[in-house]
């Protein structure tokens, strides 16, 4: 792959890990507004606080494979494990949250 590929796909994973922190801040903020009102005691949110920094990581280094020419190839590499990492952590936080409420 030529460089243009990887840009474009640091520039993919850059746009589409930010917003997903912002994701994970909200529902977060939901589980503790469930907690507060009494509904159910989770450990969905305290997940989520261990995944968010995963997103943070994709899109640091994202962000960095776009800037510098050096390491373009292993900076992308490393973003794309932890982007990919998280929704299969996302699914499972989901399914243990869905299964606490029921």
């Amino acid at each position: 792959m030529d460089d243009t590929g990887v840009k474009g796909l640091a520039q993919d994973a850059l746009q589409n890990a930010t917003p997903m922190v912002g994701v994970c801040m909200t529902v977060i903020g939901l589980v503790r507004v469930f907690k507060a009102v009494g509904l159910k005691e989770t450990l969905v949110d305290d997940a989520l606080a261990v995944n968010s920094p995963f997103f943070l990581g994709s899109a640091f280094f994202s962000y960095m494979a776009l800037r510098f020419e050096r390491n373009t190839r292993r900076l992308e590499n490393i973003a794309d494990t932890l982007f990919f990492t998280d929704p299969t952590l996302i699914v499972g936080i989901a399914f243990v949250f869905a299964f606490s409420m029921i």
